[in-house]
């Protein structure tokens, strides 16, 4: 279901967030001679992503960003309509004049390839809205990024292949659609080992019966030697890619070979996330690099 970010119009949150302010203005004006952000707060003019940059904003924003190769777009609160805004404004800001080519968001990483596909060509859903919904996470299933998905699909109708913008994800919690392009991968450069891992109940067969199950539900309530044994068993499937690695690209390509072991990566890590709770952030910090490398970009939002 797709739904409408909050807004934080209504009088209650405005009172709060006047009583806030209250509260930090005698702090505010004691500390205002030695406070060390200052010289670093950018004033944004609206977080409407119709309205235009004007050409002080602009300059200010260009300071700010220089000559950045990894800018990230934090948010307060998931899922709040002015911070996703602000985001579409600044995005095509960087899109349109720093030439960023490459979006990445905290969602699915296979899951958003099925939208990076309809705004490079219209494939995958007819429907945008359907398109956004596959990214799997509420945080990102709003009208909002929906705006976002339509504005870049676009803007590439206006763009040569070379300057199209992509739209990745780089989250590890969901691993069925990973399992599914590992397995389909497999079942075409060898039928034998894809039976093999898809009937074997701690490789990937539970993965293949249970559509969209989060890592969680999936793996988080077993006992730890079962979670161990399908650890290793996923740790062999990726060792399995690169035993065979020649093998297989010789009859599909580098490329195609390339995703669906880093879709077989991803689960192996993506089962660790509740034996090792740090393992996300790492995770995530790695699939950005790799995006990065995957798509020849040196610089990415």
């Amino acid at each position: 279901m797709i739904t409408r970010a909050q807004t934080i119009d209504n009088w209650f949150d405005s009172l709060l967030c006047i009583v806030c302010l209250l509260l930090c203005f005698p702090i505010r004006t004691f500390t205002q001679e030695h406070n060390p952000f200052d010289a670093k707060i950018i004033p944004i003019e609206s977080c409407n992503p119709q309205d235009e940059i004007s050409t002080k904003e602009s300059k200010n924003l260009s300071s700010l960003f220089q000559d950045s190769r990894i800018i990230a777009l934090g948010e307060a609160t998931h899922g709040t309509h002015e911070i996703l805004t602000m985001k579409h404004r600044l995005i095509k800001f960087l899109v349109q004049s720093k030439g960023f080519k490459l979006i990445g968001l905290e969602a699915g990483m296979p899951e958003t390839e099925a939208v990076n596909r309809y705004i490079l060509s219209g494939e995958g859903s007819s429907s945008a809205l359907l398109a956004v919904y596959q990214l799997g996470m509420w945080s990102v299933g709003n009208y909002e990024m929906l705006a976002l998905v339509e504005w870049l699909r676009t803007y590439n109708k206006t763009q040569t292949n070379s300057n199209k913008v992509r739209l990745c994800g780089f989250d590890i919690q969901m691993t069925d659609s990973a399992a599914r392009i590992v397995t389909r991968f497999l079942h075409k450069v060898s039928p034998q080992y894809a039976e093999k891992i898809s009937r074997d109940e701690n490789q990937y067969y539970w993965l293949l019966k249970n559509s969209a199950m989060t890592t969680k539900n999936l793996w988080g309530y077993v006992d730890d030697s079962t979670r161990q044994a399908r650890i290793a068993n996923a740790d062999s499937i990726v060792r399995h890619f690169d035993q065979f690695s020649k093998q297989y690209i010789k009859v599909s390509s580098v490329n195609e070979y390339t995703w669906a072991k880093r879709n077989a990566w991803l689960i192996s890590r993506a089962i660790r996330l509740f034996a090792e709770i740090r393992s996300r952030d790492s995770c995530m910090a790695e699939n950005v690099s790799w995006l990065m490398k995957f798509y020849k970009e040196k610089n990415i939002i």
